[in-house]
């Protein structure tokens, strides 16, 4: 890895970053991003080959995400205070590289990219992990002139803040309207209704 050392020692220095970005998040996002910081390499040992002189770990982020339901199955994660930790975890976890692959490919990258990633996972916490990962490649060991930044994850929030889409904003579907009304000229009871919406597929006929 970058910083010189190990998958271990890189993943103890991610979670100190991740640490150090997090003060402004409410306590469940806080809890999605430090589990995701420590999960985010768990693909690596089943991935990681001795390729042209090099560690290489190809596919690690997909691979990583059976590890992670496992370790979140035995620490029973699911929600905290009605947010979906687990779901975001795994999303985190599968698609850490994605900020840094936008920012490469950026001028090739449209809007509909960052719409479709922000519908799995929210990229304002995606940010953060990607940030933490790019930071904790910077070991003390390692020359500062060698030290990564952040210009990629930094890139990749303004354009998801510029478009809109950095957090879980829950909106009304156009369809709400005519999703309750066709529920109530059948004389059904609201709670009933929840969740039939054929439009948007969304529970509570509400779309993020």
């Amino acid at each position: 890895m970058a910083s010189g050392g190990d998958v271990f020692v890189h993943t103890c220095l991610v979670i100190d970053r991740a640490r150090e970005l997090i003060d402004d998040l409410p306590c469940p996002k806080q809890v999605t991003v430090m589990l995701a910081a420590l999960a985010h390499d768990f693909g690596k040992p089943a991935t990681t080959e001795f390729i042209d002189g090099r560690l290489r770990s190809r596919g690690h982020e997909e691979a990583g995400v059976e590890p992670a339901l496992s370790f979140l199955d035995k620490l029973n994660i699911h929600t905290l205070d009605g947010y979906d930790v687990r779901a975001q975890v795994v999303a985190l976890v599968r698609d850490h590289l994605k900020p840094g692959e936008y920012y490469k490919k950026r001028e090739e990258v449209g809007d509909g990219a960052f719409r479709r990633l922000a519908r799995k996972c929210e990229l304002d916490l995606l940010y953060r992990v990607a940030k933490a990962d790019s930071l904790g490649r910077n070991a003390d060991w390692v020359p500062r002139a060698q030290w990564y930044g952040a210009e990629a994850q930094e890139w990749f929030i303004e354009h998801a803040r510029v478009l809109e889409v950095e957090s879980r904003r829950r909106r009304r579907c156009c369809w709400a309207g005519i999703c309750w009304k066709w529920a109530l000229n059948r004389g059904r009871a609201l709670e009933r209704s929840r969740g039939r919406c054929t439009r948007c597929n969304w529970m509570d006929a509400f779309v993020r």
